[in-house]
C-alpha cells in the first residue's frame, strides 16, 4: 500500500475511534469505542511497516494516557461519563482508547510534527483542550473547575504530552 494512502487511512481510523468513543458514550453503548479501537487497531497494525515497534508505541502511549487521565480524574479536574463499571478507580476505557488512537497517528497522519518540538508543544496546548471542550459540548465529560482553569491545565499537560509522545516514538523507532 502506498504511503499517502496509509496516511489518509490513518487519519480516518483515528476519527472512527474518536467518534465511536463519543457516540458510544452518548447512546450508552460504552463498549463501542473500545470495540472499534480493537477493530481499527487490527487494520492499522496490518498496514504499518513495523508491527512490533508500533504496538510498543501504542501500548506505552496508552499507559501515558492512563496516567494523565487518572490525574485529571483524581484531581477532580474532569468528570467522565460512559463507565463500564461504576465506582472505578480509573477513568473510563473510552478515553484511553482515544489516546491509543492518537498514538497510532504519530508516524502517519501526524508525521509532519516529527522533530518540530515547538510545533508539538503549541499543537498540544491548543488542540488538546479543544478536544476536551468538544467532549464537554457533546456531553461525554464535564469540567469541575472554571473553563479557564480547566483549559489551562489541559493545555499544559497536552503541550508537554505530545513532545513526550514523540520522544518515546524516537526511542522506539531509533533506526528511522
Amino acid at each position: 500500500m502506498n504511503e499517502k494512502l496509509i496516511k489518509v487511512l490513518n487519519a480516518v481510523f483515528f476519527y472512527i475511534i474518536w467518534w465511536g468513543c463519543v457516540l458510544g458514550v452518548q447512546y450508552s453503548y460504552n463498549y463501542l469505542g473500545p470495540i472499534l479501537t480493537l477493530v481499527v487497531g487490527f487494520f492499522h497494525l496490518n498496514i504499518v511497516s513495523d508491527f512490533k515497534k508500533e504496538i510498543n508505541l501504542i501500548l506505552i502511549i496508552g499507559l501515558l494516557g492512563l496516567m494523565i487521565e487518572s490525574f485529571y480524574f483524581h484531581s477532580q479536574l474532569l468528570d467522565y461519563n460512559g463507565y463500564m463499571y461504576p465506582n472505578s478507580l480509573f477513568p473510563p476505557l473510552w478515553i484511553i482508547c482515544m489516546w491509543i488512537g492518537f498514538a497510532g497517528t504519530l508516524n502517519y497522519s501526524m508525521f509532519w510534527m516529527k522533530d518540530r518540538w515547538l510545533v508539538m508543544f503549541l499543537c498540544g496546548a491548543f488542540f488538546g483542550p479543544m478536544s476536551y471542550v468538544a467532549g464537554v459540548k457533546l456531553g461525554v465529560l464535564n469540567f469541575n473547575f472554571s473553563y479557564t482553569l480547566s483549559i489551562l491545565a489541559i493545555a499544559v499537560t497536552w503541550g508537554l504530552s505530545i513532545p513526550i509522545m514523540y520522544y518515546i516514538n524516537n526511542i522506539i523507532y531509533k533506526n528511522k
